[in-house]
């Protein structure tokens, strides 16, 4: 009992933003969990995971990624499979591109086999979408970004955070695939970036990386920062 009390904690303590304490009670909470016990996979896959968020949220991809297969592993119904997975698939885009192609694989077989809602297999088709533009194929990128609109109920006049982000990612795989066009139709969809009044100012410090380095950076290279303004 003590174990899953701890477990349970641990997501409190990392949305208290004190993620150190939150990584101590999670493992904690690991280490008194019986591993044959079947009635504690949710806890244990709860356990998990809070460790990926916390890793991924301090950057440590690599971290993230062994954390969210454990809680893959862990998993029990196919809804807590699909959620370590796409999250494994999104540390693993960054730092081991062919592991999130086979982590995405399984997620796909997944939601085949089961009956899934659309927002699931809207955010599975956004995951292909960011690896596949990472990897620099912009037109089956832009596809599955088209799709991932699609799902969460296409281009209406309303829209929420997943609706910003599944339009954004069109728009740019559609600029990027040389279709400024719907570029412009779906970036206007998204309802980001207005301002009643002023401008944006940008941050203090904008020094552009180096060229070359580890990650072998060119000129012609780019990124997008991804960001959301909430009513708190």
């Amino acid at each position: 009992s003590r174990g899953v009390a701890l477990v349970r904690k641990s997501a409190a303590l990392f949305k208290l933003d004190r993620s150190d304490d939150a990584v101590i009670a999670a493992r904690g909470g690991l280490a008194l969990l019986p591993a044959a016990d079947p009635t504690l996979a949710e806890d244990r896959w709860r356990a998990y995971y809070n460790l990926g968020s916390i890793a991924q949220n301090a950057l440590d991809y690599a971290g993230a990624g062994e954390a969210y297969a454990s809680a893959e592993t862990a998993a029990d119904t196919p809804a807590m499979k699909a959620g370590a997975m796409l999250a494994l698939a999104e540390t693993r885009t960054l730092t081991d591109p062919a592991s999130a192609d086979a982590t995405l694989a399984r997620v796909d077989a997944l939601v085949k086999s089961v009956q899934t809602d659309a927002r699931l297999k809207a955010m599975v088709a956004r995951r292909h979408a960011i690896l596949l533009l990472n990897r620099g194929a912009y037109e089956p990128a832009r596809l599955y970004a088209v799709e991932a609109v699609k799902q969460l109920g296409g281009l209406t006049s309303q829209t929420d955070s997943n609706d910003v982000s599944a339009r954004s990612d069109a728009a740019i795989a559609s600029l990027l695939a040389g279709k400024p066009d719907k570029a412009r139709e779906y970036m206007a969809m998204t309802g980001a970036g207005r301002l009643t009044k002023g401008e944006f100012d940008p941050a203090v410090q904008m020094d552009v990386p180096p060229c070359g380095g580890e990650a072998d950076l060119r000129p012609a290279d780019m990124a997008v920062v991804e960001f959301t303004i909430g009513d708190d």
